[in-house]
């Protein structure tokens, strides 16, 4: 169900249903949104009934509730295994990109990830010239389960949090000009660390982009929720914030990058139990959502 929100983030009334679409068992459900520049569109995707994903277009009504009479079908991927199916979904310049997992189990054991002939573990990009879309391309490899992704509006950098296996978790950053031949390298790699050993060729025949972020599963962290840029105006900020939250210990976290990449600080802001992304609203304030229904504002102490 996607809600519409009123300024302090309670739910002011449903703006789509597809509970009679989706299963939301294990990892699976609605699991990305974007919106179209002019925001007359709105593009979800999610998991059928067989559990393959889906990515439909609506078009919006002026009250923000989607014309369920006006969906269409932009996008299939069959998917293998009931977990690690991504999600994100970001529009950008009239191009959808789709930020698939790696079709789940453990450890790749199909090894698609690094396969440029399987859209599991990728970025596929959906082009619309003149009202129709192509079938989608292929454009970057080596992703394990990407379900949260920001693209910075300022700096058009996409933050790429990837979820890792055993032991670690990874933020990538790419800008979107540069991200077409890129390989995040699962599952050669998990974050800096190799996991496959086999699969090394296959990730050296695209450009490499190492983790700008990675953490290790310590301290009850197990699975990195996604982040986003804080570029609003209600906290002082000096240099790049990424905030971001892990699913299992509840904390929210943010770093400071220099436009070189290195870091220039880190904090602890929180808890939200069970988080699953933060988001940035129209005016670059953040907000936390928890898989508990909670809509949390990030604000200055």
């Amino acid at each position: 169900m996607i809600s519409v929100l009123d300024g302090d983030g309670n739910r002011a009334n449903t703006a789509l249903d597809i509970s009679d679409l989706t299963m939301a068992d294990g990892e699976r459900g609605l699991l990305g949104l974007a919106f179209s520049f002019d925001g007359s569109r709105a593009f979800v995707n999610y998991t059928d009934l067989d559990g393959n994903t889906n990515i439909d277009q609506y078009y919006l009504n002026s009250d923000g509730t989607f014309d369920p009479t006006s969906r269409t079908r932009l996008y299939f991927l069959p998917q293998p295994y009931p977990n690690h199916n991504g999600g994100e979904i970001v529009w950008a310049d009239g191009d959808l990109y789709i930020f698939t997992g790696d079709g789940g189990s453990a450890g790749d054991p199909d090894r698609v990830a690094l396969n440029p002939r399987s859209p599991l573990g990728k970025v596929v990009r959906l082009r619309e010239v003149d009202g129709l879309w192509n079938t989608g391309d292929v454009i970057a490899i080596g992703l394990r389960n990407p379900w949260r992704v920001f693209l910075d509006p300022l700096t058009d950098i996409f933050w790429i949090a990837d979820v890792g296996q055993n032991e670690i978790e990874e933020i990538n950053m790419v800008a979107r000009e540069a991200i077409e031949g890129a390989s995040f390298g699962w599952s050669y790699l998990e974050a800096g660390q190799v996991f496959n050993s086999d699969q090394a060729d296959a990730h050296a025949l695209y450009t490499s982009v190492e983790p700008i972020l990675e953490y290790q599963h310590s301290d009850g962290r197990c699975s990195i929720s996604g982040g986003a840029v804080y570029r609003g105006e209600s906290i002082a900020a000096v240099g790049t914030w990424f905030v971001y939250a892990d699913w299992c210990s509840g904390e929210v976290l943010a770093t400071c990058f220099e436009d070189s990449g290195d870091q220039c600080g880190s904090m602890a802001i929180g808890n939200v139990p069970h988080p699953v992304g933060v988001v940035a609203d129209a005016g670059g304030e953040l907000w936390v959502l928890s898989q508990d229904g909670l809509v949390v504002p990030i604000t200055a102490s």
